[in-house]
């Protein structure tokens, strides 16, 4: 756990592997993912807009390595610099963009096409065609019931995209899979683009 809801925000962290997601808790208890982080961002970026406390939940999911800066640190060099406020202010542009793009995304798109979102973005943002997540891990980053998923998740092992292992899984077909999660892929590459069109990069895929 990196911060929760309303405590302290002592480090902005930068992965370089790994994945870190950042969700909301209910009083109930659940929680859903509202975007995740792999090496091409940063955790807790929000600081330099004088919050002081953690608005939202971050925990590492994918083990990886990470650097980290103390938060008044941070905000000294976002003072300081024009370059580092220029990369700051859009990387946070593009996380309410993508925030609001996961709000559509549950709005209007059933589970198996969110759930092939999700795999997807995580494939992006870690460079891996493995990952460690089980049924109850997805449930709770869509934010739906465990049962839900078990019923969703053959159908893509069934038609070859994905692969089931022990307390893993493993992609088998990157194309696929984005196609099945409809437009959300190609909306969010195209903003990271815009945002940042010095880091293009092309996604996994077997192109």
């Amino acid at each position: 756990m990196l911060h929760r809801i309303g405590g302290p925000v002592d480090y902005v962290y930068f992965p370089s592997s790994g994945l870190v997601s950042i969700v909301v808790m209910m009083e109930s208890g659940r929680t859903a993912d509202t975007s995740i982080v792999g090496r091409e961002g940063m955790v807790c970026s929000a600081i330099v807009f004088d919050v002081h406390l953690a608005m939202d939940q971050a925990t590492v999911e994918v083990a990886g390595d990470a650097m980290r800066i103390r938060t008044r640190a941070f905000r000294a060099a976002y003072k300081a610099s024009e370059a580092l406020r220029s990369v700051v202010n859009r990387y946070n542009a593009l996380m309410l963009a993508e925030a609001r793009q996961s709000i559509a995304c549950s709005a209007l798109h059933n589970v198996e096409q969110r759930l092939c979102r999700w795999l997807a973005e995580a494939q992006d943002r870690t460079d891996f065609d493995r990952l460690p997540v089980t049924h109850e891990f997805l449930a709770r980053m869509l934010g739906v019931q465990r049962t839900t998923i078990s019923v969703v998740y053959p159908q893509l092992i069934d038609a070859g995209i994905v692969l089931h292992g022990r307390g893993h899984m493993k992609i088998l077909d990157p194309n696929r899979l984005r196609a099945r999660a409809r437009v959300c892929c190609r909306i969010l590459r195209e903003r990271s683009e815009l945002m940042f069109p010095e880091w293009v990069r092309s996604p996994v895929s077997a192109e």
